[in-house]
């Protein structure tokens, strides 16, 4: 099998499961949302994203602005789909880095 095929399974094997997403609400979707984290001089973190319009998050750690972006991404998400606005989001792979940050 050449890569070619190889790839156009992929493809193939995720259209079918996100039209099985949308038709049944049942599938569970992880997607990957790049955030930008930015410490303010007040001694607070910002965060914001280029992936999805509007969000914007505030918080004293990063794990509380972190946790503050996803539930206001959620939300942003959740209007766009009332608007049939389907954000274009990568799909999280089976394999990915991903920073650990912990306090000292």
């Amino acid at each position: 099998m050449g890569l070619e095929c190889l790839y156009w399974k992929i493809g193939v094997f995720h259209h079918r499961v996100h039209r099985e997403h949308k038709r049944t609400e049942k599938i569970a979707m992880e997607q990957i949302i790049n955030i930008h984290i930015e410490k303010l001089p007040e001694g607070v973190y910002l965060a914001t994203s280029d992936d999805i319009q509007g969000l914007v998050a505030q918080g004293r750690t990063i794990w509380e602005t972190l946790e503050i972006a996803r539930d206001v991404a959620r939300k942003l998400i959740e209007a766009q789909k009332e608007r049939q606005i389907v954000p274009d989001l990568p799909l999280v792979a089976e394999s990915f880095d991903y920073p650990l940050v912990l306090e000292s």
